[in-house]
């Protein structure tokens, strides 16, 4: 033990290229309380000798399992722990791009910590979390009361001031900024040359550069780089890589002026090399990585259009790797804003997407499509994780699950409050012990998508809407891409009229001028779905931001509704069930949890009750009433293999939290915390494919909080229902999917059918189209009841009117005699 103890603190090269057998002997072992201290601090030195070589991620394991030790064996006192584990840890998440666990854990160690010194150094570090997260007030705010905590001249006066620095160039006030760098500087001369201070002095010299990079009078910069990239050679020869290639970058950048192609190309691959060679997590990428990339394209987009997608193609999928290190909705939200504008770079750098070749707009729509859903892919394998992980895991998230039920049901702000901060307590210890960097994140594949979308036998729309409101749309049917761009500044605030319009409250705007919807509504399927070929009946949609909540099938053409002729899918992008091995699920049964009596101001539901007995004498069925669904019971309802259909009422707050209401409110923060199995997802209730819109990941909805766990479609309502149509629909689609095993198609001829006993009040599309079914087309076999087949049902109607009519003609016969 004493000897891997040595080897883990000072020959990092002996474990660097596989830690996992380096930490072997040590496997199921029984430690004396010696050893298991002893094994806590060989964790933390290969923590920080894997964090001092910029393998950040490596690291984060290796911490995250020392402080899982330490919570076992408290052996290590607090300001150790703080110091060498909480500290650096910490540091790590927000490099990670994990901000909001990062900044749980520095406040916590800024309550624990009771030296003033190392307060002060959590406090840099959250300003520099909050500088990354683009909180920069916090940043400012977090700087001042660092420095006010130290009395001494010391290292941490320069990273303060130095943040301080960057926190006023963000906000655009430059004298400011100027100032606190100026400082920053000061310090460094001052103070005595130690290791600490000579890497504070690199960072202040590299936000000078920065300041410098502003002022268009300034000549250039190079040498202040050369300098800092000197300093850094000398001081740190063997570690601080990400440092080193951020300043080869700014040098490459800084030869753009001189017009020298050549010479920044240099610069950026002398970047890139460092980078690769050095952090080596398996691929796992950085920021400083990516925007390598990303400027390497940009350069190539003047001159080699294949060169330039080809460094595209390596940033984005760089930026979707490095996003699904973060665990938290927030950083998920904010990364996916900063990836739209890497993406509209993009647009706005490569020639006129028309004159690209098939190959180049393939690669073109990969870009547009990993720029969607990144969120719900993470979702989607945490959720497989949490099935497979510790008990510890297990009950951490049932006790989640209770303290959101808790704050579902409470109504009070201040004991709602105090809900809040339960769960960020027990959040902490959850991500902990979940391990998160454990376990590989599992990428999307070019070559997949691809091989999806040339196979696919229906037609394929996805779309992109720019920074200007124009929209790129690409089109794939037989294997051929299209790409089209409607350029109406107009069209975005148009189209959402037309939803307001007809699809919000009430069916009355349509109801008094049908040929006015009729006129809009073929305008929009010209502009939206261009070149639609009528005779391929499948249609899948990879839509975007205010495109959502457009009933597609709704459209009109030529005298009818597109669903009267095609199938429409909708998708959260095209790559989104690239994580489905299994699509098709047998002998299913339907497992109903329905609720019909409400107290005021919510109406009652009286159609609940017919479409329950419905479904219960065609389809095998378990009926749930919600005075039966305690948590437990909810529990194994969600984690059942088996069909769940939901009637009731379901909510959207103004703060745009959806919430089904069974005994309780379900929120889908609830909903994140079960584990669930269901191949199918029907909610037959009002709005529950409605919430707020979130940026690049659809609407933050019921149906969304469902496929997040994994589950591959859900049909679900995007505004009101009427309650007749809703039975008669639910009936319809539930006899269409026992014959055609799809719920894609189940649900389309169950609203072609429903449109051909309608007169035209009732086809108006606010009764029919608030149906959608979002997910894998995947092959459902339902269970009928038990009991006589169908074949055999007419069969005794036959032979009932059979014998009537032999007994007719007998008692016939006998009267005539």
């Amino acid at each position: 033990m004493d000897s891997l103890g040595e080897i883990a603190y000072d020959h990092f090269e002996t474990y660097k290229d596989n830690p996992e057998a380096f930490l072997m002997p040590l496997q199921n072992k029984v430690f004396t309380k010696d050893q298991a201290d002893t094994y806590s601090w060989i964790l933390i030195n290969m923590g920080y000798n894997f964090q001092s070589h910029s393998r950040i991620l490596t690291s984060s394991r290796y911490y995250e399992q020392a402080l899982l030790q330490d919570q076992k064996i408290n052996s290590l006192s607090e300001e150790d722990k703080l110091t060498f584990l909480i500290k650096p840890l910490a540091n790590n998440y927000s490099m990670l791009g994990d901000y909001k666990k990062s900044e749980r854990l520095q406040l916590q160690a800024v309550k624990e910590s009771k030296d003033s010194t190392l307060r002060a150094s959590f406090l840099n570090n959250l300003l520099l979390m909050y500088l990354h997260s683009n909180q920069v007030n916090l940043a400012i705010q977090t700087g001042l009361e660092g420095l006010k905590l130290l009395a001494k001249p010391n290292y941490l006066h320069i990273h303060l001031y130095n943040g301080l620095a960057q926190a006023y160039q963000e906000k655009n006030q430059i004298d400011s900024s100027q100032y606190y760098n100026q400082q920053a500087l000061k310090y460094s001369n001052n103070l005595a040359p130690n290791e600490q201070v000579k890497a504070a002095y690199i960072a202040a010299l590299s936000q000078q550069i920065n300041l410098q990079q502003l002022d268009e009078k300034h000549p250039t910069f190079k040498p202040l780089i050369l300098k800092a990239l000197q300093l850094e050679l000398q001081n740190f020869p063997n570690s601080r890589f990400r440092e080193k290639a951020d300043l080869f970058h700014k040098l490459g950048k800084n030869e753009l002026s001189s017009g020298n192609k050549n010479t920044v190309i240099k610069n950026l691959w002398k970047a890139k090399d460092l980078l690769k060679s050095q952090v080596n997590d398996y691929g796992q990428p950085t920021y400083n990585l990516i925007n390598i990339y990303r400027d390497l394209g940009t350069i190539y987009s003047k001159s080699t259009i294949d060169s330039s997608l080809y460094y595209y193609q390596l940033a984005l999928q760089q930026d979707f790797a490095f996003q699904q290190n973060s665990s938290g909705k927030e950083n998920h939200l904010s990364a996916n804003i900063w990836n739209r504008t890497l993406m509209q770079e993009i647009l706005d750098n490569l020639p006129d997407p028309k004159s690209l070749r098939q190959e180049q707009l393939f690669q073109l729509i990969w870009f547009m499509e990993l720029s969607k859903g990144r969120l719900l892919w993470n979702d989607i394998i945490r959720s497989n994780d949490w099935q497979n992980d510790s008990l510890q895991v297990n009950t951490e998230s049932q006790q989640l699950q209770a303290l959101y039920q808790q704050k579902d049901r409470l109504i009070d702000s201040i004991e709602i409050k105090e809900t809040d901060e339960k769960i960020k307590a027990l959040l902490t210890k959850f991500e902990l012990e979940e391990q998160y960097f454990l376990n590989r994140r599992k990428m999307p594949s070019f070559e997949k998508f691809l091989n999806n979308l040339k196979t696919y036998k229906g037609q394929q729309y996805a779309y992109f809407i720019q920074l200007d409101h124009s929209i790129s749309i690409f089109k794939i049917d037989a294997g051929q891409i299209q790409y089209f761009h409607l350029k109406d500044p107009k069209f975005i605030n148009d189209l959402l009229h037309f939803k307001e319009t007809y699809f919000s409250n009430s069916p009355q705007a349509f109801n008094s001028n049908p040929k006015k919807y009729f006129q809009s509504a073929q305008q929009l399927k010209q502009a939206l779905l261009p070149m639609l070929a009528s005779n391929k009946k499948q249609i899948k949609l990879s839509l975007d931001n205010e495109l959502h909540v457009l009933p597609f099938d709704a459209l009109y053409d030529e005298k009818e509704y597109l669903i009267q002729k095609h199938d429409i899918q909708y998708v959260p992008s095209l790559l989104a069930f690239d994580l489905f091995e299994n699509k098709s699920f047998n002998n299913l049964t339907l497992n109903i949890l329905y609720r019909e009596k409400y107290n005021p101001p919510l109406v009652d539901l009286p159609f609940v009750d017919k479409e329950v007995q419905n479904l219960k004498e065609h389809y095998e069925a378990k009926l749930f009433d919600f005075k039966d669904l305690n948590p437990d019971r909810m529990a194994e309802i969600w984690n059942a293999k088996g069909i769940i259909h939901i009637a009731a009422h379901s909510i959207v707050e103004e703060n745009g939290e959806a919430k089904l209401l069974l005994k309780q409110p379900i929120s889908t923060d609830q909903l994140r915390y079960f584990s669930m199995q269901a191949p199918l997802v029907v909610l037959s209730a009002c709005n529950t494919a409605s919430g707020e819109l979130l940026p690049s990941e659809g609407l933050a909805s019921i149906n969304r909080a469902f496929l997040s766990k994994g589950i591959p479609g859900v049909l679900a309502t995007h505004w009101y229902a009427n309650d007749a149509v809703m039975l008669d629909m639910t009936d319809k689609f539930y006899q269409q999917l026992l014959r055609t095993k799809s719920p894609v198609q189940a649900l389309s001829n169950a609203k072609r059918q429903f449109l051909l006993e309608q007169d035209e009040t009732m086809s108006n599309p606010w009764y029919w189209a608030n149906m959608v079914y979002t997910g894998l087309d995947t092959t459902i076999d339902l269970q009928q009841a038990t009991g006589l087949s169908p074949v055999y049902h007419w069969l005794a109607i036959i032979f009932t009117i059979i014998l009537i009519l032999y007994l007719f003609q007998r008692l016939r016969k006998t009267d005539l005699k």
